[in-house]
């Protein structure tokens, strides 16, 4: 993975590294948590996520599946992410 055209300094950088005062694009911040071992979501994205596929057009008694479930979840983060930058 780090064979050349990569510089050898990358293997010194922590993407998952925090700074203070830095916010994280929430997208880059669950795929840091997923990388790392799934960590949990924070409750109110959580909750957010379930008022969200609460409000969709219902299938049937279809359910949908876990991986239908994580694409929403990503459309859902990158929607949640866009909404954030219209109101800064």
């Amino acid at each position: 993975m780090l064979n050349p055209p990569y510089h050898p300094k990358w293997k010194d950088i922590n993407l998952a590294a925090t700074v203070p005062g830095w916010t994280r694009f929430a997208v880059a911040e669950a795929e840091i948590k997923r990388v790392q071992g799934g960590a949990a979501i924070p409750k109110d994205i959580e909750q957010e996520f379930r008022t969200f596929v609460g409000n969709l057009p219902q299938r049937g008694s279809a359910r949908r599946t876990n991986d239908e479930m994580q694409a929403l979840f990503n459309e859902f983060l990158i929607w949640r992410e866009r909404q954030a930058g219209k109101r800064r």
